[in-house]
């Protein structure tokens, strides 16, 4: 009877050990699950911002993009250039009548002609005269050279060049009203290249004559 009483208590021994062991290992899988749920969230939360990063692949191709969403954004916002009425005058009876004029030349970064240019000055004057009678429109081409200078102030120089010349034909008595200036700056070069020296054919004005109604 004591013997029988001696093995009951330790079977409750053992059996009280085996429960309270699983208690704790369920209690320490139930704390892991509760806090590996706990980061998750943590993670998944809107305000936790990750960093922005490219590997060299995805750099190239986010770059790539770029370039042409510009490119293709200038485009989009880039007018198409029309052309001037100013510059689309020339034809072949134009081109004709010049031949009719003296070419008038200018020193270098000079606007005014010297004296040895007024007697051309004169005849063209006189030629022009007559090419109204018949109804012309008289174009004066401003002309400058690329030895020195950007493009915007030849531009500007050729400008004040026909502007000096339509000038002396105003006063000469011919109607402002029948002249047409066209500054072309360095873009019509008689010789391409060449030293300054070498360039003065290209310091130019060159007067043609249209019809009127190319002009309307």
């Amino acid at each position: 009877m004591q013997i029988a009483s001696q093995k009951f208590i330790l079977l409750s021994l053992l059996l009280a050990t085996f429960l309270g062991g699983c208690k704790k290992n369920q209690k320490k899988a139930t704390d892991e699950k509760s806090s590996f749920f706990s980061k998750s969230s943590k993670k998944a939360t809107p305000t936790s911002a990750e960093p922005f990063d490219l590997d060299n692949d995805a750099m190239k191709t986010f770059a790539l993009d770029d370039e042409i969403s510009k490119h293709k954004s200038a485009t989009k916002s880039t007018p198409k250039p029309t052309e001037s009425p100013l510059f689309s005058w020339e034809n072949a009876g134009a081109e004709e009548s010049k031949h009719q004029f003296k070419t008038l030349y200018f020193d270098f970064n000079i606007d005014t002609l010297k004296p040895s240019q007024h007697s051309a000055l004169e005849q063209d004057i006189a030629q022009a005269k007559k090419i109204i009678k018949h109804g012309k429109t008289l174009v004066i081409e401003g002309h400058a050279c690329h030895s020195e200078g950007s493009a915007i102030y030849n531009l500007a120089l050729s400008e004040r060049r026909a502007r000096y010349v339509a000038q002396k034909f105003a006063q000469a008595g011919i109607d402002s009203s029948n002249i047409k200036i066209a500054p072309r700056g360095q873009e019509m070069p008689v010789r391409k290249g060449g030293t300054r020296k070498q360039q003065w054919v290209n310091r130019r004005v060159e007067i043609f004559a249209l019809d009127a109604q190319q002009n309307a």
